[in-house]
């Protein structure tokens, strides 16, 4: 076991890094993106109060329905070498992956050869599923989870027994302060000192006993703040045994066939399958655990560790999402290189087995970056990123929400309308698109002049205090439709009715008394209500 790198190390670490490079530096000529970036960056005021002020709030509060106040932090950074410049911000991510691939390959090179470690960190950066975190500049508490987490395994390194050093306790409590899905460290200090170091169950166990402590803290303190911003939904898309286990069947089968989509389904495919599938491998895992070697049953636990915080044990609103997967793939790295020294040496001077080791790999590294450039590409601006995730996940109705709000803020009034359209196709219960048409419509009538500017603003912040109020809905609609916004009046009774219920009676003669008047489109939500009232 190599404590230190060596300059032979380096250079396949600088190969690694090139590798890596090579897939994301086109990021650099990226924009921000609409999904978050404006919250935590660019419409942020906080980032522009001053460091003292932005300091306090991200330490003394939970801010963007979270508490990581190192993630907050790193803006700061940004905020003072370039304040406007997307490509900063996305160098800067960029360069938080490459540290953390220098972290996870020292951590694998203790265990296996250094071409062995540059092969797994490759791997694992260019996988797909690694874009998200790197090219969402929004989602930088991943990248910052990924090195921390990666220190703090490297820091655990000592003798059985001894006290914990407080380098790694800090680094412990910075992992923590990064992202919630670090709670999986504990797990991950035992699993490692027990099947990597060969520590007793006993001393490894002491060994993550520190950082289980943190951890408890860190999860009820989440809790709170998801009950607090209602992120916690009240019920399941399916039993919730079959919800966790399809939740993970659902992220090793999008780590062996990425789909290159930044958005995600409302509930797991095929979740019974998925749950029948995991349930019976880990029936299987259970039955031969002592015929795995240590490098085996690391990574089979380490990565259950490192999925259970994602895999809707509470489940949260947004359900599945690449990024989550990012510290249980990291946590492969170390079991991953271990098995490409093990193929390594089996070829060992046999020439026909080390080509078929170089062509497994190469071949590997090929199929990623069939999906990798392409997901790296569509990251390019808020147009690119939704237009992409539409086609690859047509299901997913937030991608439609948000190519909508996207074409409505360039004008594209006609496309917005449709992606809306679709949107409301395909979940007619979800009120975002019947509130997008109508904010749609109201930006169109402000653009060709009918509105003054600001009006549309204005009526949303009205549509957000009326929809717990009928009479004041009520107002609102009939200043929306005496303004002359057609389309933003449908939107609204469409909303309304899915809001405030009708009886079918009262909503059939509405919709005569529409058709008698000429107003097609009213009258035809009054239908569409009808039908969505009729039984099944």
């Amino acid at each position: 076991m190599s404590g230190h790198l060596r300059r032979h190390d380096l250079g396949w670490l600088a190969a690694a890094v090139g590798l890596v490079c090579a897939a994301y530096g086109r990021l650099v000529a990226a924009g921000f993106t609409n999904w978050d970036d404006d919250r935590f960056v660019t419409a942020n005021p906080l980032l522009r109060a001053g460091l003292w002020t932005y300091t306090k709030a991200a330490f003394g509060r939970p801010q963007f329905e979270a508490y990581a106040p190192l993630h907050l932090m790193s803006y700061r950074v940004d905020a003072a070498l370039w304040p406007a410049s997307a490509g900063g911000y996305h160098a800067l991510s960029l360069a938080l992956l490459l540290v953390g691939l220098a972290v996870w390959f020292t951590l694998a090179r203790r265990y296996a050869p250094a071409p062995a470690a540059a092969a797994a960190v490759a791997v694992f950066a260019r996988h797909p599923l690694t874009v998200e975190p790197v090219a969402w500049i929004a989602a930088r508490k991943d990248l910052l989870a990924l090195i921390f987490v990666g220190l703090t395994l490297l820091a655990t390194d000592r003798q059985p027994g001894a006290r914990p050093r407080p380098v790694a306790l800090a680094l412990g409590a910075a992992a923590f302060l990064s992202k919630v899905s670090t709670v999986c460290l504990p797990v991950l200090v035992v699993a490692q000192l027990r099947w990597l170091r060969g520590w007793s169950w006993r001393a490894s166990l002491l060994g993550g006993l520190p950082y289980a402590v943190g951890a408890a803290a860190l999860a009820l303190a989440t809790w709170l703040i998801f009950h607090d911003n209602h992120m916690i939904p009240s019920s399941r898309p399916v039993a919730a045994v079959v919800d966790v286990l399809g939740t993970v069947a659902a992220y090793v089968g999008r780590a062996w066939a990425p789909s290159p989509s930044a958005i995600y389904p409302a509930a797991a495919p095929h979740a019974w399958l998925g749950a029948a599938l995991v349930a019976g491998a880990v029936v299987a895992t259970a039955a031969t655990w002592s015929r795995w070697p240590g490098a085996a049953r690391y990574a089979a636990v380490a990565y259950l560790a490192a999925l259970a915080p994602v895999a809707n044990l509470v489940p949260v609103v947004f359900r599945f999402a690449d990024r989550y997967a990012l510290l249980a793939h990291a946590a492969l790295v170390p079991a991953a290189a271990i098995g490409l020294g093990a193929a390594w040496r089996w070829a060992a001077g046999r020439a026909r087995r080390r080509w078929a080791v170089v062509v497994g790999i190469v071949a590997l590294v090929v199929c990623e970056l069939v999906v990798t450039l392409p997901t790296v590409a569509a990251w390019h601006d808020s147009r690119s990123l939704w237009r992409r995730a539409v086609r690859q996940q047509p299901a997913a109705v937030l991608a439609y929400a948000k190519l909508g709000e996207t074409l409505r803020d360039e004008h594209a009034f006609a496309e917005a309308h449709a992606a809306y359209q679709h949107l409301i196709e395909r979940a007619p219960g979800d009120p975002r698109g019947y509130i997008g048409l109508f904010l749609s419509d109201a930006r169109r009538c402000e653009v060709e002049g009918g509105l003054p500017a600001g009006t549309a603003a204005a009526w949303y912040a009205s549509l957000e205090r009326a929809t717990e109020d009928p009479a004041r809905f009520r107002e609102l609609y009939g200043v929306v439709a005496q303004a002359g916004c057609g389309a933003g009046a449908t939107a609204m009774v469409r909303f309304g009715l899915l809001r405030w219920p009708r009886p079918v009676d009262k909503l059939a003669r509405w919709a005569a008394d529409a058709r008698r008047a000429g107003d097609v489109a009213t009258a035809e939500a009054y239908e569409e209500a009808i039908r969505r009232a009729a039984p099944r």
